[in-house]
């Protein structure tokens, strides 16, 4: 048995008509393969549903091409009229060919789409050809461009399916060398053509069958295509287990359709029941006449079933199961729901404008629209909106805008910030019309919306905006204004903005005024004031506007100002249906008064203006000073502070809070020796200078520093000497330690006597030297041991020979078996002599001695 896979379609409901027109190629050259592709076409119109009288068939057979029914219209109000038309494609459409392939039946059908496509209505051309088209064919280029022209008169989108059979056969043109099929047709670019500009992409809806199982494939794809299904996506929502098929659908089912073929001496499935049962099912067959003969596309004769549920009632979405007599295999599977998209024009607040009565909104030119587009689907008897959260980003958007002037082109679209809908937006630059068209593919299924019918209009004012200062600035620039502010001041106004329009008509402007400072903003006529956000104003009539700008604080309130300059900008703008705007980038200078330091109080305070401290106020940072900063706007802190005539060793360290300034004493324990030859009076200056003005403002403090007893200051500087010396001491005896070296734990050296055997002394341990180093790090490091009138010391890596304090008879054999005595009288000034571990010296002065040195007994040679 040969099943089609599984599939699905989504059409929004009976309301939304499709087109499909059928282009068939009967010629002479079809004959040996024709069967396959006529059963093919049975299987599509198999899937339609009877009595939906708004959709529209067109089929035209290459051989009727001089007749008056060249372009058939198909209708099947009756189940009766759709079986007929199956037998009549079966044993009619594969018994006459014709002779030629013309290119003028493509013309007719294009044009019988355009005369009859309905705003928004969806269309499908589907070609089934083996050879290029003859009969004054333009060239490809000119094609395309007509091809153009029709797309942009067209309502709605045209998606065009192409099967070329046999392309890789070779035919002969005259005498000139032979080509393929496939070359023949892209050398003459009609295909190329036709997709490229209906379909976006010339290899979209291209199909090539070299054989049977490339053209069984093929159907399988035209099929879905001209329902709008996804067949990869379709797949992941419909499973099967033996004879059971279940279907787990996102949205409400209204029709199912299930499409079953095999050999004609097998059996097809059929259905016994449906879970929920309350659908009204019908059978339709299709089949081939007669097996083609063709070698690449002969296989045996096909049969098919098609199986239609209708359910009054749309099923609610879950899960739904199919259950045959036998097993389902791959069963081809369509079906349908109620769902449909929505569009909407919405307003600035995101609130859905109610559609004018022609059902024509009205957009002015160069006014960014947003558009809502919401999927609505029938639950439980009622039109429910499906948010597109729940959706679980499984759907793909295509927004179009149809403009009669400018033609097709393509909108974005985003999520809205509750997920509810989607929200699309365009702008307009041209007095025109036009239509906004969707269609939304989810999980496979497509639904579309009713067009949103729109037209352009012009509604031009000329705004101006002017500053106009309260007092005369002789030093300020256009666009500039000045204020002096007083302490007393509440609230004052700074200046005025004054808006102009020139509008012909009522309406709105918006008001945008922008700073980056928070202490300004404005004031309508009536005294409210505005926040700094974008303003709706109603103009009421056109004319002049006036905005104080205002000081949004007291003078007294002011830390945050920063410069005596705040810029702003102001914008104004239409609103639709006003068009126009005005901009002006201005700044509001404030005149500052003169700043004032004063002391407020001290630690000490004797007559205001004097400090008296001991060690125990400085240590413990009890000795303060606390000024006022009168008369600034703004914090003490956005001031520069400078401090001079400190003594050494101690320093005061400010602290703001608003206008007051807290200068602490700060001294370390050293200090106090440095202190003590500034005991005494001492005058400090502290100045402050203003940011804004650039003014500066003195005070001076008589600081007296007082210690009852010169020891006082004296004895932390001894403690201090102590520590450091006990700190280097420590430190020296460290690292003598660490550079001291010692023989190596079981160290020693074989000492033999004439011919006797060697005997092994070890060295002695040298750790209590590394500690005497550490505790006297004074004299000689590294440990010296005396044996055999030999005196060695330790080193890193062997042993060091004092030859002033060692028997010099005895001979060395890493030097050529000279002697020390030989050794220093090639060098007297040399004190050591370096050998290395396993060195060997003899000595013959009082009988032969013979030593060894070994860094351990494991070491000992047998030579």
């Amino acid at each position: 048995m040969m099943l089609l896979p599984a599939s699905g379609v989504l059409t929004p409901n009976s309301a939304q008509a499709r087109i499909v027109a059928i282009l068939f190629d009967d010629s002479g050259s079809m004959r040996r393969k024709i069967q396959l592709p006529a059963f093919g076409v049975q299987l599509l119109f198999s899937t339609f549903q009877t009595g939906r009288s708004d959709d529209r068939f067109l089929v035209s057979r290459m051989s009727n091409h001089d007749r008056f029914d060249a372009v058939e219209t198909i209708s099947f109000e009756r189940k009766e009229d759709q079986k007929r038309f199956l037998t009549t494609i079966k044993k009619r459409w594969p018994e006459r060919q014709g002779k030629t392939t013309p290119y003028i039946q493509i013309e007719l059908l294009l044009a019988r789409i355009e005369s009859m496509q309905l705003p928004g209505e969806e269309a499908h051309l589907i070609i089934f050809s083996d050879g290029d088209f003859s009969g004054g064919n333009p060239p490809g280029n000119v094609a395309r461009e007509w091809y153009s022209q029709i797309k942009n008169r067209l309502k709605g989108p045209l998606n065009v399916e192409y099967l070329l059979i046999g392309p890789g056969s070779e035919t002969t043109i005259s005498d000139r060398k032979p080509k393929t099929v496939g070359e023949i047709v892209e050398e003459q670019g009609i295909r190329r053509a036709l997709l490229s500009v209906f379909n976006g992409d010339a290899s979209k809806g291209r199909r090539d069958v070299e054989n049977a199982g490339d053209m069984l494939e093929a159907i399988k794809d035209i099929v879905a295509s001209a329902s709008s299904i996804d067949r990869t996506a379709m797949e992941k929502k419909i499973s099967r287990s033996g004879k059971t098929l279940t279907i787990n659908s996102p949205l409400s089912i209204h029709r199912i359709v299930t499409v079953a073929t095999t050999n004609h001496d097998d059996t097809l499935p059929k259905l016994l029941s449906t879970s929920p049962q309350n659908g009204e099912a019908k059978s339709l067959s299709s089949g081939m006449q007669h097996p083609d003969t063709e070698e690449k596309f002969k296989i045996p004769r096909k049969i098919g079933r098609t199986d239609q549920i209708i359910f009054p009632k749309p099923l609610e979405p879950g899960e739904i199961a199919l259950t045959f007599d036998r097993d389902v295999g791959d069963m081809m599977l369509l079906f349908e729901t109620r769902a449909k998209l929505r569009l909407m024009l919405l307003d600035k607040q995101g609130k859905e404008v109610a559609q004018p009565a022609d059902g024509v909104y009205v957009i002015p030119r160069g006014f960014t629209t947003n558009i809502g587009i919401e999927i609505r689907d029938e639950r439980d008897g009622s039109i429910v909106q499906i948010p597109i959260k729940d959706l679980a980003g499984d759907y793909e958007l295509k927004l179009r805008n149809k403009n009669d002037l400018i033609g097709e082109s393509e909108l974005g679209s985003e999520p809205d910030q509750q997920e509810i809908m989607l929200i699309s937006s365009f702008k307009p630059v041209e007095l025109s019309s036009g239509n906004i068209l969707a269609e939304m593919a989810v999980a496979g299924l497509t639904a579309y919306a009713s067009p949103l019918r729109y037209r352009v209009i012009d509604s031009r004012a000329e705004f101006t905006i002017d500053l106009q200062g309260s007092e005369t600035c002789n030093d300020c620039t256009e666009n500039e204004v000045q204020k002096t502010l007083k302490l007393d001041d509440d609230r004052p106004v700074l200046g005025k903005l004054i808006i102009s329009s020139s509008a012909k008509v009522d309406g709105q402007y918006s008001l945008d005024f922008e700073t980056e400072s928070d202490l300004i903003g404005l004031r309508t006529p009536d005294g409210t004031e505005v926040p700094i956000i974008l303003q709706h104003i109603d103009t009421g009539s056109p004319g002049q506007v006036e905005f104080e700008i205002i000081l949004k604080k007291k003078i007294s309130e002011l830390y945050s100002l920063k410069s005596p300059e705040i810029p702003f900008i102001a914008r104004v703008s239409g609103l639709a249906p006003l068009i126009g705007k005005a901009e002006i980038t201005g700044v509001i200078k404030l005149v500052v008064p003169v700043p004032e330091l004063a002391v407020e109080t001290t630690s000490s305070d004797d007559d205001g203006n004097s400090l008296s401290v001991d060690l125990d106020q400085i240590y413990n940072q009890k000795g303060k000073i606390i000024l006022q900063v009168l008369n600034i706007l703004g914090n003490a802190e956005d001031g520069e502070l400078l401090i001079k005539g400190v003594p050494m060793g101690l320093t005061l360290d400010p602290s703001f809070d608003g206008r007051t300034i807290t200068l602490e004493t700060q001294a370390n324990l050293w200090c106090a020796c440095l202190l003590n030859f500034s005991k005494g009076e001492q005058v400090i200056d502290i100045e402050w200078k203003h940011p804004l003005s650039g003014k500066v403002t003195t005070q001076k403090i008589n600081l007296n520093i007082d210690f009852p007893f010169v020891w006082q200051g004296l004895i932390p500087c001894l403690l201090l000497v102590v520590l450091a010396f006990v700190f280097v001491y420590f430190l020296r005896g460290l690292i003598m330690a660490f550079r001291c070296n010692i023989f190596p734990k079981g160290s020693g050296m074989d000492v033999s006597y004439g011919n006797e055997d060697p005997i092994f002394r070890s060295f002695p341990s040298g750790v209590g030297r590394k500690l005497l180093t550490f505790l006297w790090p004074f004299g000689e490091m590294d440990q010296i041991h005396r044996r055999e009138g030999l005196q060695l010391k330790a080193r890193r890596g062997g042993v060091s020979i004092l030859v002033d304090k060692s028997d010099q008879t005895f001979t060395i054999s890493s030097m050529g078996e000279r002697t020390i005595e030989e050794v220093l009288e090639e060098n007297p000034t040399q004190s050591q002599i370096h050998v290395a571990w396993s060195e060997i010296l003899e000595s013959y002065s009082a009988g032969r001695v013979r030593v060894q040195l070994l860094r351990s007994i494991a070491a000992r040679s047998n030579g």
